[in-house]
């Protein structure tokens, strides 16, 4: 799958990302995260690009 750049291809967890949806890259940042979610029903989703499980389970969770 391509991006709109030339030669830049999409990473598989990249497909499908929502605008409402936010990659934390750090315990700080999730934090931040959950505090800012006020009273909003937040859903975490671990995973890694390197995960043979992860991507088998990608295309059904």
């Amino acid at each position: 799958m391509q991006t709109g750049l030339i030669g830049k291809t999409q990473k598989w967890w990249e497909k499908g990302v929502q605008p409402n949806m936010k990659e934390v890259t750090s315990v700080q940042d999730l934090v931040d995260s959950l505090l800012n979610a006020g009273d909003k029903l937040v859903i975490v989703d671990f995973f890694s690009p390197g995960c043979g499980g992860c991507k088998a389970l990608y295309p059904k969770v």
